[in-house]
């Protein structure tokens, strides 16, 4: 049986065994902090996201609601998203029921937010959900979001977003050529000093493809 649910004005049909593991997961003796701890981790998220968009000397509503469904108690993705941090650290932290509904959140997560290029792909369906996305839809600010992202998750996490484009470009999404000459761009202007020296090479070589031509 699967219950109905408009998500972001999506609508998604969700197993009714998700919402009862959900209530299983609140009886864990560890919620409360795991609770405090995505709370806490989520809001440090989006003040980073808002901060490197200031690079680009914009802040737009949209970016001070990102992930706004991953801590709103409302929100139906509440609870597997305080999961998530356990997931980052070891998948084997988490049983397979969590797993379960961990992948039906961020499913539904990235099909009901527009910084994710699987929000613009209407082929992508969860039973699919390996597919490469389309993202070549993706308007200019729902992409500068994404960087924004991206670069907020390596700072969190100690890496590089340009290593986390180049694993997931063409095998988890893919992009038209000006789209990711775009991306790049807008990766070495949010990274800014974060950026190795070849980081800042690359992005040399690909803003010369933004220059007008010479006369």
């Amino acid at each position: 049986m699967k219950i109905e649910v408009i998500h972001n004005g999506k609508t998604f049909h969700v197993p009714s065994k998700y919402f009862k593991l959900c209530k299983k997961v609140k009886k864990r003796p560890d919620f409360a902090e795991l609770e405090e701890n995505n709370l806490m981790r989520t809001k440090q998220h989006v003040q980073n996201v808002i901060e490197f968009s200031r690079r680009f000397r914009m802040l737009s509503a949209q970016f001070a609601n990102h992930d706004a469904d991953k801590i709103n108690k409302t929100s139906f993705l509440y609870v597997p998203y305080v999961l998530v941090p356990l997931k980052h650290v070891d998948k084997g932290l988490l049983s397979a029921d969590e797993k379960l509904i961990v992948d039906i959140a961020t499913f539904v997560h990235v099909k009901s937010n527009e910084h994710h290029p699987e929000f613009w792909d209407q082929s992508v369906g969860y039973n699919d959900r390996e597919r490469v996305a389309d993202g070549s839809k993706m308007s200019a600010i729902a992409m500068l979001e994404m960087c924004c992202d991206w670069c907020a998750m390596s700072k969190e996490l100690g890496n590089s977003p340009f290593d986390w484009f180049d694993k997931n470009n063409d095998k988890r999404w893919k992009f038209s050529e000006g789209q990711v000459v775009e991306i790049l761009h807008n990766l070495g202007r949010a990274w800014g000093d974060y950026a190795t020296a070849a980081e800042k090479r690359r992005v040399e070589e690909i803003d010369k493809q933004l220059l007008p031509p010479s006369h």
